[in-house]
């Protein structure tokens, strides 16, 4: 995040058990949540991993510095709402790029009621969980124009001790689906949103210029959102194109006369 704009996100506040703190920007909703402190070395599927419901009751760490970079959509998830207790990432960044891309991160870490945390030293905390082993934490998101107070960081190291281990504890019965399903969604094709089987298919989007002015980063910004259709449509005529030409018969390669050389004279 660039440091000219660290002001436009209000602070957050990350609390170990052990009592490591953590001070950051709040990037999600504002509250308070508690769970397990865990990490992912993963450097791509940031939306999958929060809506994993075996992420439920934990607080995910994200060790690749760059997180949120291509946005969030809504074909990707994993289940129908975000089990992950909290995020913690090193940097936002400013624009999301991705043709793909509904909504960015911060906005959907907000839709979901999810609290999130950014510019803090992940690496640090990555060692921490690393030789001390994954133990409770508290992730604090403070509302604009709230700041940092010893007493808020003592409550929420109290809380990080309070809260239960997560040893023993029957998570199936909170995160299975209430009745069984049928899966009928078809396989993936870029430009084309998944759909029931059976079901027409309609290509998705348009170039359009969208503003962003709802995200404090992005206002007065604008961005371009690709056609797929178009890029699909471009990809099998250049498909099409290199399979004409390959289908060509090729002449028998044949040798300048000027080039030939006579076979050298018997001695």
């Amino acid at each position: 995040m660039l440091s000219s704009l660290q002001g436009a996100f209000p602070p957050a506040i990350l609390a170990l058990a052990d009592g490591t703190v953590f001070i950051g920007s709040s990037i999600g909703a504002t509250g308070t949540t508690t769970g397990e402190v865990v990490f992912n070395t993963a450097l791509t599927g940031y939306q999958e991993i929060l809506t994993d419901p075996s992420y439920a009751h934990q607080i995910v760490t994200l060790t690749y510095p760059h997180i949120g970079n291509y946005g969030v959509n809504a074909e990707d998830v994993e289940a129908s709402k975000v089990y992950a207790a909290g995020l913690i990432i090193r940097d936002l960044p400013l624009i999301a790029s991705s043709f793909r891309a509904d909504m960015t991160l911060q906005q959907y870490l907000q839709r979901e009621n999810t609290v999130g945390i950014a510019d803090i030293d992940t690496r640090k905390l990555t060692r921490v969980l690393r030789t001390r082993g994954a133990q409770n934490g508290c992730l604090v998101g403070l509302k604009q124009g709230e700041q940092v107070t010893p007493a808020l960081v003592e409550q929420a190291v109290a809380k990080a001790r309070a809260e239960k281990s997560m040893a023993g504890l029957d998570l199936a019965k909170e995160v299975t689906v209430g009745k069984p399903y049928d899966w009928e969604q078809t396989e993936w094709q870029a430009g084309h949103r998944l759909r029931p089987a059976g079901e027409p298919e309609v290509p998705r989007g348009r170039l359009r210029l969208r503003r962003e002015e709802e995200h404090p980063a992005h206002a007065g910004r604008a961005r371009l959102q690709g056609d797929r259709g178009a890029g699909e449509d471009a990809r099998r005529g250049r498909e099409e194109a290199q399979s004409t030409a390959c289908s060509c018969p090729t002449a028998p390669a044949t040798r300048s006369p000027a080039t030939t050389r006579s076979p050298p004279p018997e001695s």
